[in-house]
């Protein structure tokens, strides 16, 4: 008997002991994800490794100050809502953790700093304030609105959205999947079996979180949504292996502990490959500056080294424990399919070179769409305003937009340091006071405060406010800055010796844009790399297997294509969809190769081949291509505005694979065929496939 089956026997044996295992570490794992912190604020997006990242730390180390924020006032006189407008800010003043005083100038309003140590400390302080302000805009009070601008609002609104959207997804995917399960399967066995599974390992992966001190962001519900997804096909894909052949039990030729054995062994290898794989590929976001994405890519990849263990431990104990049914529980989709298989496979060897053909030039007009085609396409857009991170119905953000339609929202801080033991001398602040009027000269820029001078003498700060989205993608604000302090550096001595550096809240946020590319493609790189040497080590043929690579790139390629048609733009979660949906298509390809092989593929005997791969892969494809689609279309319902677009486009692009795995990739195998041989129906039917293993 071989050794792996021997090994998954023992499993099964001891099925009590693990139940009992994985029952303590999954209420380990629901304890420390009780203790992940949230942390989805937005000028948190950057790695703290990040240079303008440490530099705004050391200046805000020198010049600290909480979280600024504005309630811009509508009165139907200005010159009589000051006195109450001065009361309310007095009033305000008073709230722990608020300063406030009113605006200067003929703009009515008062301006906010926060310093809170918590999200819990700032919600409290902002309930406060609106609690405050609610009888001045009464029926009866002294102002027509009043409109709240600024970060502190955002960010509460985007951390409890983010919670939102773990509470509504996962128990709507939870509740198509356990529909999908019956339906597959209809049996209430085998859907215990598969939820205790599923539950275990998403606690599990949620209380790596706390294990590891990574945090609730904007983009972490795709961790536990991700496992899921990948966890259940995988579970599809053994158990489907599972229940797919009992004759010789039927016969008495083996006990059923022994088949189980065999179904596991049969399917260990490719579903090791293909975990290992998208673990990997997810490993892979490592590489950005972006923190929520590096995080949630090690997040995902450890998760899914717990799925593997629960996969192959976990699932065959409770399998054996609940004695999940075979053969009376058959999906439905077994009267007919054979003979659809019987019909398709003719039909992908005629039709070969259109399907394939048709498959590269979408991929083709896709790649356009992402990059652009010079002198005639534009690349995709970039998001880099932070209100496209929140539901541009809500008051705040309509608030905000129209303050910045007037005064822009780029707030940027020009820090100087002085020589060491030098101090700001008269010439000094009069080179500054220069360079000031010479950045108010382009009317992008609304203001300059400052210089500002901190303890000792020896730094300095200019606060630039302008319009920033009316910069283009050829300078931005932060550039112009730099380039204009460069110039004045040369015309005026007294700033030679300075040495000057954008820093700020507003400098992080713009990092943010300027690592969206680079992840897309670096990460994409590294995780087909990964897969690609995965299938090469697996299947030992280079040619045959960047061909079956084909519906995941197609798939990827062709969904920016649907976010150009649909005027998405790149954003910190459209820019997963590379590596979110290759590491998860790329299990398909695993699986239809690995049968592929096992039906006797070589020349002559491709029509055979491809007849085993799709009767024993081809519905399970079918199956997790739903789930997936279905999981990450429950992100359709999230108040988050860039989750929504990734779950919508991420699901199609897994029905974009799937119909490229039932088109262009056997039209492809065709292709590589040498021999051309057409195989008789009678003698490649479903009859003549090798045993399985």
């Amino acid at each position: 008997m071989h050794a792996t089956v021997r090994f998954f026997l023992g499993v099964l044996k001891a099925r009590l002991w693990i139940a009992a295992a994985f029952a303590l570490a999954a209420a380990a794992g629901i304890l420390g994800a009780m203790h992940v912190p949230d942390d989805a604020a937005i000028d948190s997006l950057i790695v703290p490794s990040d240079p303008v990242a440490r530099a705004t730390r050391e200046f805000e180390r020198l010049f600290p100050e909480g979280e600024s924020a504005l309630l811009l006032i509508d009165a139907h006189s200005n010159a009589a809502a000051q006195p109450r407008a001065a009361e309310l800010a007095a009033r305000l003043a008073h709230i722990p953790g608020v300063a406030a005083r009113p605006l200067p100038g003929a703009q009515l309003g008062i301006g906010i700093e926060l310093d809170t140590h918590s999200p819990a400390e700032r919600d409290r302080a902002l309930a406060a304030i609106d609690a405050a302000t609610a009888p001045y805009v009464s029926p009866h009070g002294p102002f027509i609105a009043i409109h709240r601008i600024g970060s502190p609002w955002i960010n509460a609104w985007i951390e409890h959205a983010t919670a939102s959207a773990e509470a509504r997804v996962m128990p709507l995917f939870g509740l198509f999947l356990m529909a999908l399960i019956l339906a597959l399967y209809r049996s209430w066995r085998t859907l215990a079996a598969i939820v205790l599974t599923l539950g275990a390992i998403v606690a599990m992966a949620l209380g790596l979180g706390a294990l590891f001190g990574w945090s609730h962001t904007v983009v972490s519900a795709l961790v536990p949504l991700t496992v899921m997804v990948t966890t259940t096909a995988t579970l599809v894909y053994l158990h489907s292996r599972y229940i797919e052949r009992d004759e010789g039990l039927s016969q008495g030729r083996e006990s059923l502990a022994e088949h189980h054995a065999r179904a596991l062994a049969n399917k260990l290898l490719p579903c090791t490959a293909s975990m290992f794989a998208t673990a990997v590929g997810f490993a892979a976001l490592a590489v950005s500056d972006i923190r929520p994405i590096r995080e949630m890519g090690l997040w995902t990849a450890s998760g899914l080294a717990v799925a593997w263990l629960g996969c192959f431990l976990l699932f065959p104990a409770l399998q054996s424990l609940f004695n999940t049914p075979l053969k009376a529980e058959r999906a439905p989709a077994g009267r007919w399919y054979p003979g659809f298989i019987e019909r398709w496979v003719p039909i992908t060897r005629r039709y070969r070179w259109p399907l394939v053909l048709v498959t590269l030039f979408l991929s083709a007009c896709g790649a356009a769409a992402l990059f652009g085609v010079h002198g005639l396409i534009a690349p995709l857009a970039l998001q880099t305003d932070s209100l496209g991170y929140i539901d541009p119905t809500l008051p705040i953000a309509k608030d905000t937009r129209e303050f910045e339609r007037r005064f822009g929202l780029g707030v940027l801080e020009l820090w100087m340091r002085l020589p060491r033991g030098a101090s700001a001398t008269p010439a000094t602040l009069e080179a500054i006071g220069r360079l000031a009027h010479a950045l108010e000269r382009d009317p992008r820029i609304t203001s300059v405060d400052g210089p500002v001078t901190a303890s000792g003498a020896t730094d300095l700060r200019l606060t630039i406010h302008g319009r920033d989205g009316e910069f283009g993608s050829s300078e931005t604000m932060s550039e112009y800055i730099e380039r204009t302090y460069r110039a004045e550096q040369l015309a005026i001595p007294a700033l030679r010796s300075i040495h000057g550096e954008v820093v700020g809240r507003g400098a992080v946020a713009a990092r943010i844009s300027l690592e969206l590319v680079p992840t897309l493609v670096q990460s994409f790189a590294l995780t087909a790399g990964v897969i690609f040497c995965v299938f090469l080590l697996v299947f030992r043929s280079a040619s045959a297997r960047l061909m079956a690579m084909i519906p995941s790139v197609f798939a990827i390629l062709a969904a920016f294509l649907v976010m150009r048609s649909s005027g998405m733009a790149l954003n910190i979660a459209t820019i997963l969809i590379g590596s979110t949906v290759l590491g998860a298509t790329e299990n398909d390809q695993v699986h239809f190769f690995y049968h592929f092989q096992e039906g006797g593929s070589g020349a002559g005997h491709t029509a055979e081949a491809l007849r085993h791969a799709f009767r024993v892969a081809g519905r399970p494809i079918v199956f997790a291509t739903l789930i997936n689609a279905a999981g990450f279309l429950a992100l359709a319902i999230s108040p988050l505005p860039p989750m929504r677009e990734f779950g919508i486009v991420s699901a199609s692009a897994f029905l974009l694979a799937l119909a490229a795995d039932f088109t262009a990739l056997p039209g492809a195998l065709w292709i590589l065929d040498r021999s051309r041989a057409r195989v008789p129906r009678a003698q490649a039917g479903l009859t003549g496939t090798r045993p399985d293993g």
